[in-house]
This record gives structure tokens, sequence and C-alpha cells, in this order.
């Protein structure tokens, strides 16, 4: 499926979203199978966050398949700390917007960022050096 993209020399995002609800985990570990086994080199899930629980399906998936690359996100008001707290677990990207959001409770990147910076200690770090920074 993403012949193309790999033969070019790009790497591949397989996306999934729910914007309705977050399924339970053997759903959601499917779909990230699924992703994989079609090519995807980074695997992307996003599901709505109706209540604590929701965030803690997307934290035992990413705790059993983020051997791999994956990223995991809540939507919504709910799951807004999700873009922050599962970076700092091995979610391998997060997302905020530039000038407006595109999806439920995306917040603007640089909140994203300082609130990595502040949170994720092994992201800041990594932060500094990749800009020749040291710390203050």
């Amino acid at each position: 499926m993403f012949k193309a993209a790999h033969k070019a020399g790009k790497s591949v995002i397989g996306s999934f979203h729910d914007f309705e609800r977050t399924p339970d985990a053997k759903e959601l570990r499917d779909v990230i199978r699924a992703g994989r086994r079609a090519g995807a080199d980074i695997v992307k899930v996003a599901t709505v966050i109706h209540a604590p629980s929701d965030i803690a399906v997307l934290s035992s998936v990413l705790k059993k398949e983020g051997k791999k690359p994956l990223c995991l996100i809540g939507m919504g008001q709910h799951g807004v700390a999700t873009r922050v707290t599962f970076a700092c677990k091995g979610s391998c990207l997060t997302y905020g917007y530039a000038d407006r959001s595109a999806a439920p409770g995306q917040t603007p990147s640089s909140t994203v960022m300082r609130r990595l910076r502040k949170v994720c200690p092994a992201y800041e770090k990594d932060y500094l050096s990749r800009h020749g920074l040291s710390p203050a």
C-alpha cells in the first residue's frame, strides 16, 4: 500500500481517528497491527476521551504496543493532557496547531512545546542539545 512512498525514501504515517469514542484495547491493538501490516512506519491513533478510563485504555495500549513507533493522542477537552503525557511515556509524535485547531482539544504548538519542556526532563534535554543550548 505504501510502496511508492518507501521507494521514494519517505516514511509513512498510517493514521486512525475515532471522533466519537475510544475503542477498547483489543480493537486498538488490531488497528495498530493492521497499520503495521499495511506498511506504515508509524501508526497514529487519535480517539475522543470521555472519561479517565479512556486515557487508561490508550496508556495500556502504548505500554504494550509502543516498542515500534507509535503515536497515541486523546482528543477533546479531556484528552488535552495526553498530548504531553503520552509523549513523555514514549508516544513518538504529538501535535499542536500553528494557526487554528484541526482536531478537538488540539492546543497551540507553542503550548505543547512549553508543557513538554516543563513536564518531561528527557524532552527538555533533547531540545536543548538539538538547538545547541545549555541548561539555565
